[in-house]
């Protein structure tokens, strides 16, 4: 039973960001002068064989160098100072993510150049570029009343009051937000925030800390307490858009708590000690501008730790590792919510 109520609220939850968000909503997120065809200019995503793997680059002389002569020819050729796993330390062995690595170069070198020279070199099973595409609508109401997708009296909504009567929310359920961010500490979600149990222990006085500087559950990230920025490559996934804590409200806003909005999956008053906990909000942060290969690892990030399921409302192409990561996340059990099919990539 429980499994089915759970199924359920998830559902409701999927119905709405399918449905409502990118087709319904009036207010539009406005492309930031990048067409759908736009990629990150000086950066790359290379999948080795697996003859050649282990594959350990080191930078000598500010080159990257593999051992292997024909890519080190290449490195020297096009100046190549960054080449590192895209995903650190991935917890399941299907599919193969090792021999996945984020290769950068400086902007004065043509990218297609690079695209077709590591195509055809040897021990070089995948070359991708990096698409870079915007986000999807963003709501803009800010209270239930207005919230007309909720309940409606023509009952064209997704039925949450009847929802609600079943399920309000479990915090047993993990929602990662792959979006700007997430403004973690905002009234009306601060309840609803995914804590990694990894990363939170007690100082040398006995109290609750939340960082150290260290990684202290070995999955690749130091301190990643409410989830990760992957585009500054660090533990604070704060939301300075805005569109990212729309995202976040709309699944999980605390409901029945006297303010803000209503969420989904939010619970009932949950700040209380006699209210019903809502999801928890994995907060990860991919930019202002959705990267494919930051996304990639975001989906990795939230399949590893936990993530029931992901929210990815932003338009996306199957280029920069994205396709592999999302095998990753629905062959280990993470339900992928988009808000449009993605595009074939302009090679």
């Amino acid at each position: 039973m429980k499994k089915l109520i759970l199924i359920f609220n998830l559902a409701v939850l999927l119905v709405f960001l399918l449905i409502f968000i990118p087709g319904l909503i009036s207010q539009q997120i406005k492309p930031k002068d990048y067409p759908d065809s736009q990629y990150v200019p000086n950066k790359i995503v290379i999948q080795f064989t697996k003859e050649a793997s282990p594959v350990i680059p080191v930078k000598i002389n500010g080159i990257i160098q593999t051992g292997i002569a024909s890519v080190d020819e290449l490195c020297f050729t096009f100046k190549i100072h960054t080449m590192r796993r895209q995903f650190p330390n991935p917890k399941y062995s299907t599919p193969d993510l090792t021999r996945h690595f984020v290769v950068k170069f400086d902007e004065s070198i043509n990218l297609d150049q690079v695209m077709n020279a590591f195509s055809k070199t040897p021990f070089i099973e995948k070359v991708e570029k990096v698409g870079l595409h915007t986000y999807d609508s963003e709501p803009n109401d800010d209270n239930y009343p207005q919230q007309w997708h909720l309940s409606q009296t023509n009952d064209c909504d997704i039925d949450a009051p009847e929802a609600w009567n079943i399920q309000k929310g479990n915090d047993s359920v993990i929602l990662a937000i792959i979006d700007t961010g997430v403004q973690y500490y905002h009234l009306d979600l601060d309840n609803n925030i995914w804590i990694n149990p990894g990363e939170i222990g007690l100082d040398q006085w006995g109290f609750p800390r939340e960082t150290n500087t260290r990684d202290d559950d070995n999955n690749g990230y130091v301190d990643d307490v409410y989830g990760y920025d992957f585009e500054d490559d660090d533990n604070d996934p704060v939301d300075l858009d805005g569109h990212g804590t729309h995202i976040a409200g709309i699944a999980a806003a605390e409901t029945n708590n006297g303010r803000g909005v209503a969420g989904v999956a939010g619970g009932w008053n949950p700040e209380s000690d006699y209210g019903q906990k809502g999801c928890k909000i994995m907060c990860l942060r991919a930019g202002d501008l959705t990267d494919m290969s930051i996304a990639a690892e975001a989906i990795v990030y939230a399949t590893d730790n936990g993530a029931f399921a992901t929210n990815c409302s932003w338009r996306n192409s199957d280029t920069g590792g994205l396709g592999v990561a999302v095998d990753y996340a629905i062959q280990n059990g993470v339900l992928i919510v988009a808000s449009e099919p993605p595009m074939k990539p302009v090679l």
